[in-house]
């Protein structure tokens, strides 16, 4: 019997601060999970208020976005401190702006509306999360052009069109699929919580109420500064004076030049078993010892935990003597070369992959077929019991033929990359994975259609939590659509422009080896992966005969595990088997002990705790950055900051067997 859902609330009178909230009975969630879910979502209490006079959006939000959004964006910073930084400067404005009204052309328009309101602020940092939340475009550009990846430059035009048409063909599709995944109220996105919190605590400094907060009286403003500060001060410790204990691998410092140690226990390119973790990645990492210590996949000859790739001679893979003209891959360069080789769990990455993407489809088709289809039926219209819809129903719908016609476009601007320059990649190509097999030999093809599948995908999800923290704030669905339309131009010409300054003017930048650790790690990625699925492609890597064959296994487990769990379920109907899922275990503390004992405690300070321990981190991340990391200050020369990283995990050297010179391991044809 599913259990009735009581916390469903309408707004019954409305002010220019608050609304009266009243319980409406009878109302249910469709399970305990969505009845759960819920119970987050209206523990934020005041996001089920609104007030539609509210200012939104004005000259000063569009100027706080842009300052904020570029100061961000070459530090690929979290969301809350854009948030952060918005709140003194929106405050700066409203307190010294002029608020003269001007008209143009009919349109009326100021410098400053007055106080600056949540509303505002909320409107301004999706803005500037879409500017200084990097375009993932830019990786396949890194690689593309960095001098230690493929050193290729295809000019401006082709980066902007690219990174255009991704981030567009992003904004349209979760425009098009927020009837799925915006406007249902079961689907919450928890990473909008902290942020929601965090607003309503720096636009409200009120006590909370004891009686309801089990004896707290703490606004969650101080609260929040409280423990951000707490937070900054811990970085630096870590982050500065004994930088050892941000990878604390202390059994290597005790046996530096031991590999198997530096394997089992590092924290750099091992597997970092000590300290003992209760992360679900165990699982992963005992697969990757019984990989490695049964010598499968050669695996003693190449570092337990990398994504750098090898060849028989353990060195870095040298893509560029298996290419021909034009980038393509040579056959017969690659016979004389060697095979490409990876490290056990950089494999075993590629077989979870596997598994996972079938799991998925299966796992939704034996568990979720039914609300899957009511939830498609549904979708033609709104809710009408849900809260946030009614609130939002004060302000016109951004129209669906808007995000069709974006899509348009970024398919366009899609085709003319793709077309118009030497990109490999013909227009019928559809993923990465299918692509290597149908376009086979062409890496540059397949790592830019990776864009525009995978990376596409993740920035609509991206754009959709966007829309969903719009949805919770009260945000006008048109103005969200300019905010993110406008702030994507916006962000992508500078993207493109930090990038090739960046390319032009740091020194080994994208090398291993670069002083200030610029090594381009998510480029460096997307480069090794194009070697493995274009140059070398899918049917040599995982083809009947080669060494990853194996890994085609994970399809079939992949499979059978979600229907061995669903018959499981049916024959021992517990409830332990019901929650057998590796994200029910995170966050058990705070979000099952505290919250069943101390529930008003929880429902107010959760939240803020999160944002607070992230803020305080994160700000104390970018003020080493620039005070010590750009200007390359020295840090305190100790054994904390020295010996701990020259350890074999730190440097790389932990094999435990090496091949002479003029050898080679490995199968002797391939």
């Amino acid at each position: 019997m599913r259990p009735p859902f009581h916390n469903a609330f309408k707004i019954t009178s409305q002010t220019a601060n608050h609304g009266e909230i009243e319980e409406l009975p009878g109302t249910k969630a469709e399970s305990t999970v969505e009845a759960q879910a819920l119970g987050d979502v209206l523990s934020l209490q005041r996001s089920h208020q609104n007030d539609p006079n509210l200012p939104n959006e004005d000259i000063n939000t569009l100027n706080e976005a842009i300052e904020i959004g570029d100061a961000e964006e070459a530090l690929e910073e979290e969301d809350l401190v854009i948030l952060l930084l918005v709140y003194p400067v929106g405050c700066f404005w409203a307190k010294v702006m002029p608020t003269r009204k001007f008209n143009t052309f009919g349109f009326e328009w100021t410098l400053n509306t007055g106080s600056f309101t949540i509303k505002e602020h909320t409107a301004t940092t999706l803005m500037a999360n879409v500017t200084a939340g990097y375009a993932y475009s830019t990786d396949a550009l890194l690689a593309l052009k960095a001098k230690p990846l493929y050193n290729l430059d295809m000019g401006w035009d082709f980066q902007i069109l690219l990174t255009l048409s991704s981030q567009v063909i992003g904004i349209a599709l979760a425009g098009v699929f927020r009837r799925f995944l915006v406007w249902p109220a079961a689907l919450v996105w928890p990473a909008n919580f902290s942020i929601t919190t965090l607003l309503y605590a720096l636009h409200d400094k009120s006590r909370s109420d004891p009686a309801k907060t089990n004896g707290w009286q703490i606004s969650r403003y101080r609260f929040f500064v409280y423990v951000a500060s707490g937070s900054f001060v811990y970085y630096w410790f870590p982050g500065v004076i004994w930088q050892g204990l941000s990878v604390f691998s202390f059994v290597t410092w005790i046996k530096p030049n031991n590999a198997t140690i530096n394997q089992l226990v590092g924290g750099f390119t091992g597997l970092s078993l000590i300290p003992l973790t209760f992360a679900f990645l165990v699982r992963k990492l005992t697969q990757s010892i019984g990989i490695s210590y049964t010598g499968a996949l050669y695996s003693a000859y190449l570092p337990i935990k990398t994504s750098t790739t090898f060849d028989n001679t353990q060195s870095e893979y040298d893509v560029f003597k298996i290419l021909g003209p034009g980038f393509s891959f040579d056959l017969s360069k690659y016979k004389k070369y060697s095979p490409i080789f990876l490290a056990p769990t950089f494999a075993l990455n590629y077989g979870l992959s596997f598994a996972a993407l079938i799991a998925s489809i299966v796992h939704a088709i034996v568990y979720n077929r039914s609300e899957l289809w009511s939830r498609f039926r549904l979708a033609r219209k709104k809710e009408p019991n849900d809260v946030h819809m009614r609130l939002m129903s004060k302000y016109h719908e951004a129209p669906q033929w808007w995000y069709a016609a974006l899509f348009v476009l970024g398919m366009a601007f899609g085709l003319a990359t793709v077309l118009g320059y030497s990109s490999q990649l013909p227009w019928w190509a559809i993923s990465p994975y299918l692509a290597g097999f149908m376009i086979p030999g062409k890496p540059i093809g397949v790592m830019i259609f990776k864009v525009y599948s995978t990376i596409v995908l993740g920035q609509a999800q991206t754009y959709s939590q966007d829309l969903k923290l719009a949805h919770y704030m009260k945000v006008p669905p048109r103005i969200t659509f300019w905010a993110q339309v406008v702030m994507t131009l916006w962000a992508s010409i500078v993207q493109i422009a930090v990038m090739n300054w960046t390319l032009g003017s740091i020194d080994g930048v994208c090398s291993a080896e670069q002083p200030s650790h610029f090594t381009c790690p998510n480029g460096r990625t997307f480069f090794s992966s194009s070697i493995t699925w274009g140059v070398i492609g899918p049917q040599r890597m995982f083809g009947p005969g080669s060494i990853y064959a194996s890994f085609n296994y994970f399809w079939l487990l992949g499979a059978l595990l979600p229907v061995a769990f669903f018959v499981l379920n049916r024959v021992f109907p517990h409830r332990c088997l019901r929650f057998l899922h590796a994200p029910a275990f995170i966050g058990l503390l705070f979000n099952y002990w505290i919250r069943k004992r101390w529930n008003g405690w929880w429902s107010t300070y959760n939240y803020i705790t999160a944002a607070a321990l992230d803020s305080g981190l994160i700000i104390a991340t970018l003020v080493i950055f620039f005070a010590i990391t750009l200007p390359e200050v020295t840090v305190p020369q100790w054994w904390g900051n020295v010996q701990v990283f020259e350890t074999m995990d730190s440097l790389g050297t932990a094999i435990r067997r090496t091949v002479r010179d003029g050898e080679t391991f490995g199968p002797k044809q391939w």
